[in-house]
């Protein structure tokens, strides 16, 4: 492909205005410069210590990189290229074996060098959550045997310390303010944007946006494959300080005992005795019933699956409760698993999901149906019986019948969960538990973006960088719990990671419009189909939305000789990579910069 030499006439100091959307891809190799490729060097940790002692930046191999993508502002005017400059913030620190620590301000100010270095515009990205980051993971390790607070637990007191690629998982403790790694990052974070703010306005002007902190939430073991319905419900944190956190959120809540009794129907005599729910009735032993926890003990059970209904956009999926029609189920929900056993769907939008809420049902077997509704046609997809539960389990006995439509046999569907007959149990100490977590992720957020916005860089640049199960049809809300972080606030502005059709979606654009979510930012961004005119349609429609900036994920400026993670490589957005369409992706970017 012709390298369009107008990329060059726009490399010049700019910063975010209305109306424009910054596409700015993740880069991987950083700490790589062309010394260190023309030396030879193909290890990515000599070839960052080699830079640094010439004090060379990768900023030439960024631009070259770049410039494949054409026009670095696009002709009708509405995009243009930079690129994310992100701080691991655990890779700054020396620490010693008794846990007194020392910020490297030195390698700070190189990697600050690329952002001097470069004309184009940026999206910094302070980065430390679970994903390790360290050279061997030295320093997640030291900081996780120095100071058990940092670290987030399950209820049986064991961590659990995961892999997701050529990573290592740390579950660091969310809101626990004072322990190491809040301690270790807070300062690194302060001396970072105490070294931003000392650069010229030239190069400060360069900062487009900022996002703090990365992915947090909750996690719970096998964290590849984990983030669904498979398993029994395993979740964190249930930490003493966790605990100690939940119980003071629910004094703060109903000020006394009795009013947390009233509430529910329960008769603790202090709120020490309160300990967060954590074993399944239908398989464990329980002291008494607030101990319960699975799936649906908060008190609504996740209906879900998948069905193909086509560009018809009067076709749409219906829940009936003995025999009453409750209202419609959510659909065009991203289903990545769906989409690449069945690539014939063309897209990934053929999730459903509805939100069983059975805190008020009456105890007894409740048909429920649901069923495809085309035209005013009505017919049965999948029937269930679902047992809702007294505390004292006594036998149900069924209460309502089930619709008695025809069966629909045209569309290609499939009922995920429940299986019928499952036996739910509402636990309002559960429903608090998830409540009190939501407000921990949410809060965790809020410190960190509000250390950022208290510096030279104002509120208007602040955005989170964080995951959205909401988007995702098999993914467990209450595993993860970060709605709260992702409704509108005070602190930050909303960012959301956006992969498969959580990226071009009606559903994603409805739900901004719902959540009244007018300015944003996508911190990572892969449609992975097979169709660029899809994913250019999506890139307008977030600039008309109010998307401040698209991040791809992602980009390499390292040659072939460097060692990488191949299954992360999939992503690798280039001409000659097939893999989950990332050739389709950087001829949609290229088209999109470069098309009338």
């Amino acid at each position: 492909m012709k390298l369009i030499s107008a990329f060059i006439l726009f490399l010049l100091p700019t910063s975010a205005i209305a109306g424009n959307t910054l596409i700015a891809p993740m880069i991987n190799g950083l700490g790589v410069c062309e010394s260190a490729i023309n030396k030879g060097i193909s290890d990515s940790n000599e070839a960052l210590s080699y830079c640094e002692s010439i004090n060379e930046t990768s900023a030439s191999l960024i631009e070259k990189k770049l410039s494949l993508f054409g026009n670095q502002k696009s002709i009708d005017g509405k995009f243009q290229v930079g690129y994310v400059l992100s701080f691991p913030l655990l890779s700054y620190v020396d620490m010693k074996p008794n846990g007194d620590f020392k910020i490297n301000k030195k390698n700070i100010s190189y990697r600050l060098k690329l952002l001097k270095d470069s004309k184009l515009p940026v999206v910094l990205y302070f980065f430390s959550n679970h994903f390790s980051v360290s050279q061997n993971s030295h320093i997640e390790d030291m900081i996780a045997k120095l100071d058990s607070r940092s670290l987030m637990k399950l209820s049986d007191g064991t961590v659990p310390v995961d892999k997701y690629f050529a990573s290592r998982i740390y579950p660091w403790s969310i809101n626990s303010n004072q322990s190491l790694i809040d301690k270790v990052r807070k300062s690194t974070l302060t001396e970072i944007l105490t070294q931003i703010c000392e650069m010229s306005s030239s190069d400060k002007n360069k900062i487009w946006s900022v996002t703090t902190l990365g992915e947090v939430h909750y996690t719970f073991p096998n964290f590849f494959s984990g983030m669904g319905y498979k398993e029994k419900m395993k979740l964190t944190d249930y930490s003493m300080d966790s605990v100690e956190r939940f119980r003071v959120y629910l004094i703060d809540k109903y000020k006394t005992i009795n009013k947390l009794n009233d509430k529910l129907n329960s008769n603790f005599n202090s709120f020490d005795e309160i300990i967060p729910p954590s074993k399944d009735i239908m398989s464990d032993h329980l002291n008494n019933f607030f101990e319960h926890l699975n799936y649906e003990s908060s008190g609504k059970l996740t209906l879900y699956g998948w069905a193909d209904l086509g560009k018809n956009k009067s076709s749409k999926i219906k829940i009936y409760v003995d025999g009453t029609d409750v209202g419609y189920a959510e659909i065009g929900l991203n289903r990545m698993d769906v989409y690449q056993a069945i690539p014939t769907l063309e897209t990934s939008d053929v999730g459903y999901r509805y939100y069983l809420d059975f805190r008020n049902m009456s105890h007894g077997i409740h048909s429920v149906d649901i069923v495809h509704e085309d035209s005013g046609e009505l017919t049965l997809l999948k029937h269930l019986d679902i047992s809702v539960m007294d505390r004292q389990q006594n036998t149900p006995k069924p209460v309502g019948k089930p619709v008695q439509f025809p069966v629909e046999n045209k569309i290609r569907f499939w009922h995920d969960y429940p299986e019928s007959l499952i036996a739910v149990y509402y636990n309002p100490l559960s429903e608090e538990f998830y409540n009190f977590r939501k407000n921990e992720v949410a809060s965790e957020i809020y410190d960190y973006a509000d250390i950022i916005r208290s510096s030279c860089i104002g509120k208007e640049k602040v955005f989170s960088h964080q995951i959205a199960p909401v988007l995702n049809g098999d993914w467990n809300e209450e595993k993860l719990a970060v709605e709260d972080s992702l409704k509108i606030n005070d602190h930050y502005n909303i960012g959301f990671n956006a992969y498969g059709s959580s990226f071009y979606s009606d559903y994603t654009f409805d739900w901004l419009k719902k959540s009244k979510i007018d300015r944003y930012g996508i911190p990572e961004a892969h449609p992975m189909v097979n169709n660029a005119g899809i994913i250019k349609k999506a890139f307008l429609r977030h600039h008309d939305n109010g998307a401040v900036f698209v991040v791809p994920y992602y980009i390499d400026i390292t040659p072939d000789s460097f060692e990488e993670d191949r299954n992360h490589a999939k992503f690798k957005i280039e001409l000659d990579n097939k893999e989950y369409n990332s050739d389709v992706y950087f001829n949609a970017i290229y088209q999109i910069m470069n098309d009338n």
